[in-house]
């Protein structure tokens, strides 16, 4: 007897519907796992961005001419603050003198201070993913809330403080990490001013 058959049998179906709930849940949990690493490498390149650009703006400044405000700004660097989740770029002005420097000391203040120095918020302020946090570490220490880079002419060699003039060692390494989970990206600062990602 040669019957045919006409459809599934209920275990067949059952088993259909369960390789397609698991491959759904694997492609539910890769389009996660890539939308938080497209947000890291993004952070992460607006961070490079703003430290290429505070360097560049000190080269610049340290071979042109004119002062680029009314006030002498002597140094570009970042203001990292962890607390807010936010940094800016700034130009750090001349100490009390008016002189960037005197007798090859540098006369800055070395950290971001907002009373004294010009900040560019239009064109050099950051707002991480909110899912995103990002530290400094020096060695095996870590940051306070507030820390900055700054980049002294001509060389341009960085420093780098917190909100009082703590140094911190070089060479530097600032971390954006997910706020939950384990994904971290790496941008580093040498001595000698060399950024790394």
């Amino acid at each position: 007897m040669n019957a045919r058959r006409r459809g599934m049998t209920l275990v067949e179906i059952g088993v259909v519907l369960a390789v397609l709930i698991i491959l759904s849940g694997i492609l539910v949990t890769s389009q996660s796992v890539a939308r938080d690493q497209l947000a890291m490498i993004h952070d992460s390149a607006i961070v490079s961005g703003l430290l290429y650009r505070a360097k560049s703006m000190t080269l610049q400044r340290f071979s042109a001419t004119n002062a680029v405000s009314e006030r002498e700004v002597c140094a570009f660097g970042v203001h990292f603050d962890a607390a807010s989740q936010q940094a800016l770029l700034f130009g750090d002005v001349a100490g009390l003198n008016g002189l960037c420097k005197v007798r090859g000391v540098y006369q800055g203040n070395r950290y971001y201070d907002s009373a004294e120095d010009i900040a560019f918020p239009d064109d050099g302020s950051y707002v991480p993913d909110p899912r995103i946090q990002f530290s400094l570490k020096d060695g095996d220490t870590s940051s306070p809330n507030e820390f900055d880079v700054l980049f002294i002419p001509p060389d341009p060699i960085p420093t780098s403080t917190d909100s009082v003039g703590t140094a911190f060692l070089f060479p530097l390494e600032i971390q954006l990490s997910l706020k939950q989970g384990t994904l971290i990206s790496k941008i580093g600062i040498t001595e000698s001013g060399q950024i790394t990602e």
